[in-house]
Parts: C-alpha cells; sequence; structure tokens
C-alpha cells in the first residue's frame, strides 16, 4: 500500500479511540504508528542495504516490532495517555496488515523463520514518487487527512485557521467519498478487475484496502470527537 493509505489507517485508529480519551494525541500517535515502518525499513533496506538486500519490508515489519512498540510504549506512557502505547503499536499493526506481510512469513515473523528476503528494486524511490503521484485514491486520502488534521490541530496561523470551516463542512463529503471508493474496489475486486482509482493489480490487495476504506469512512461519518486533548 502506498503512504496516505496507511496513514488514513492509523487515523482511523487513533479517531475511534479519541472517542475514549483526547483525540488529539491519539491521532498523531495512529498516523506516525501507521507509517512508522516504512520511515525504518525503506532507508535501511533500499539505501543502506540496498546492494545485498534491497528489500524494504524487513525489522518493522515483523511481529516482533509490534509487540516492542507496544511494551515500549506502554512503558513510556503510561502516565501521561493509557492509550497512547497500544494506539501506537495498533497503527505499526494496521501497516503490516495493509501490507498482507503475512505473504512474506520470513519477514513477519522474523527472526523464527530464517533470514529475510533479498529482493531487486531499481530505482525504488523514484517508482514510489511515481505511484503516490498517479494514484487518485491517494490523492483522495491526501486531501481527507489534510481536512482532518485541520479540523482536530486547529492550527493558529491565521491563513491554515481560515481553512478549518471549509475543511469541517468538507470532510463528510470526503469520507462518504473513501467510503465509496473502499466499495468500488470490493467490487473490482470481486470481479477480478484491476482498479484504476488504486492502480492494484492483485485482489487480495484490493480487498485489503477496499475494507479498509470502508471502515476508515464509517469512523469519520461517524463525527470528530469534541475532546482534542492538550493545546486546545
Amino acid at each position: 500500500m502506498l503512504v496516505f493509505c496507511h496513514i488514513m489507517a492509523g487515523a482511523a485508529i487513533g479517531l475511534l479511540w479519541g472517542r475514549a480519551g483526547a483525540v488529539r494525541p491519539l491521532l498523531s500517535a495512529g498516523m506516525i504508528g501507521a507509517i512508522l515502518p516504512d520511515l525504518i525499513d525503506k532507508p535501511i533496506g533500499h539505501l543502506l542495504l540496498g546492494g545485498t538486500l534491497d528489500n524494504g519490508r524487513i525489522l518493522s515489519h515483523s511481529l516482533g516490532f509490534f509487540f516492542a512498540v507496544f511494551v515500549i510504549g506502554m512503558l513510556l506512557f503510561r502516565q501521561r495517555h493509557p492509550f497512547l502505547g497500544p494506539v501506537l503499536a495498533l497503527g505499526v499493526l494496521s501497516h503490516q496488515l495493509l501490507d498482507a506481510m503475512w505473504r512474506d512469513p520470513a519477514a513477519w515473523f522474523y527472526p523464527l523463520l530464517g533470514p529475510f528476503t533479498s529482493g531487486e528494486y531499481p530505482d525504488y524511490f523514484l517508482h514510489g514518487i511515481i505511484a503516490e503521484l498517479s494514484s487518485p485514491a491517494e490523492w483522495l486520502f491526501g486531501v481527507t487527512l489534510l481536512a482532518l488534521t485541520l479540523v482536530i490541530y486547529r492550527p493558529r496561523v491565521a491563513s491554515l485557521a481560515d481553512l478549518r470551516p471549509a475543511a469541517g463542512c468538507l470532510l463528510p463529503c470526503l469520507g462518504t467519498l473513501v467510503g465509496l471508493l473502499g466499495l468500488f474496489t470490493l467490487v473490482a475486486a470481486s470481479l477480478g478487475l484491476s482498479n484504476p482509482c488504486t492502480q492494484i493489480v492483485l485482489p487480495g490487495d484490493q480487498f485489503l484496502l477496499g475494507m479498509a476504506a470502508i471502515v476508515e469512512s464509517a469512523i469519520i461519518l461517524e463525527g470528530v470527537p469534541d475532546n482534542p486533548g492538550p493545546g486546545e
């Protein structure tokens, strides 16, 4: 999955847990957790180890990393906010699930099943940028995330603060579009068709994205919690 797809899943986790606590730090934790595996593994696997391993799904895409984040998060944040650690870890787990890491058991269960599998991805980051810019679904997820952050974080910069009312009005529409994208993606997956909106070919990956988009849409349409937390 692409970047904004992962961050959107983490944002949905933060919003959901935010109904039981301050939503602002939980939204941040969910989004950070959801992108953390790529922030760690992509530079290591494709840059530092590009000549030998060239695999961007290694240490941080393992279940061991998920459990480590959960335990460390609980120890670090239990006094500040008891939900921060679990939400951060669930963001990591959502990333691994959307990447269908069970297809690479050596990485997901590392080190139990042996070493990581080496790959060959020439110009990986260039191709990644092109994929991001050419995916309509990524643009929708990105705009939705922008509207969501404007509503939740309430920026104090005047030019951004002026956009907040419009973002609040637009967010339900964007949430609906995300749900429709998910429904369309599930239909395409069931028929074995490629989806021009997501540029995903494998039906299994389409199913994962479709289900995630529908759940994210439902959470957004339920409304943004009114307990933003620190910084209000």
